[in-house]
């Protein structure tokens, strides 16, 4: 939310009924619900704490960039990494932009869809794609 300048949409939204009120993310989070880069759970939990995938990572970053109006250009392709094929349905688009771009380029040579985010990708997905 931050590295992109993404602004709310400045109509409230409902939060989630698991983040405190006084949670450092709380506005992010709630800019983010505003524009669709993320829409929590059927019961309007968020679960702040569950690990994150990979797949799932490269959602919400090229959700992200298309709410910044960013291109992502690159001549990458999925078909490099052997795993390709267990990207899930609803990742597929959103990691074959971002493995395009550059924005990712895999774990040991596989994309490791379902692999849990670590700190320090996610890290550098947020520095890549702010340097778009």
């Amino acid at each position: 939310m931050r590295a992109l300048e993404l602004k709310g949409t400045g109509q409230a939204a409902a939060g989630f009924t698991d983040i405190p009120a006084d949670a450092y993310y709380r506005n992010e989070l709630a800019i983010a619900k505003q524009l669709g880069l993320i829409t929590g759970y059927a019961d309007n939990s968020f679960r702040p704490d569950r690990p994150v995938s990979r797949q799932e990572m490269m959602v919400l970053a090229a959700r992200a960039l298309a709410a910044a109006g960013k291109e992502a250009a690159g001549s990458g392709s999925l078909d490099a990494y052997a795993d390709a094929a267990e990207v899930s349905e609803y990742a597929a688009e959103s990691a074959s932009l971002l493995v395009k771009a550059g924005v990712v380029t895999g774990k040991n040579g596989l994309l490791a869809p379902d692999d849990t985010l670590t700190r320090a990708e996610a890290a550098v997905i947020v520095y890549r794609i702010w340097g778009l």
